[in-house]
Formats: structure tokens, C-alpha cells, sequence
């Protein structure tokens, strides 16, 4: 058995208004945020420059699950907090990229 539930057309109004300003501020957020995403988030480029390596060796440490990463349809991005981790030794790749002494 179906229930249907009816909806006073002063609520389905409030809830139209109330979903227009969600949308208003999602559009206005999104783009004063992108700004700030500049700043927290670098290209593999530019995290391979942090990290002194090629972009080659950021795929790698990806593929070994050790480099967190965001990807943004084919682009990468890296937050700026985690390629400084990887850099103090907190994740293993990095410490099995650097070369053992014998």
C-alpha cells in the first residue's frame, strides 16, 4: 500500500526560496574558495618542485598509495600539509625513496 504525503503550497514555496539561496551561496562560495584553493593546493608540477623530484616519481608514490592526492577530472592536486609530512618522513615511501647507505 502507497502513503502519499500532501504538501501545503506556502512549504513547497519557502522550500523553492530556501533552495535558491543555497544556490545563490554555493555560486558565490565557489568562486571566492578557488582563490583559496590556490593556496592549499599545488599541481604535480609544482609538488614535484616542493619535493625535489620529477612528476614521475609523484605518479609513483601515488601508484604505492603512500601520497595523498585529490583528483579533479585528469588533474592531480596535493595539499601543501601533506607533501611537508612526505618531506619529514611521514610516510614510508618517502623513506624508502631516500638511498640506504651500505
Amino acid at each position: 500500500m502507497e502513503t502519499f504525503t500532501l504538501i501545503h503550497k506556502d512549504d513547497v514555496s519557502r522550500l523553492h526560496e530556501r533552495m535558491e539561496e543555497m544556490l545563490f551561496l554555493l555560486r558565490r562560495n565557489s568562486q571566492t574558495s578557488f582563490s583559496k584553493l590556490n593556496d592549499r593546493w599545488l599541481s604535480t608540477e609544482e609538488a614535484a618542485k616542493v619535493l625535489h623530484c620529477s612528476t614521475r616519481s609523484i605518479h609513483n608514490y601515488i601508484d604505492r598509495g603512500n601520497l595523498p592526492y585529490r583528483r579533479t577530472g585528469r588533474r592531480l592536486y596535493f595539499l601543501k600539509e601533506d607533501l611537508e609530512t612526505f618531506m619529514a618522513g611521514g610516510s614510508s615511501v618517502y623513506q624508502s625513496a631516500k638511498p640506504s647507505i651500505l
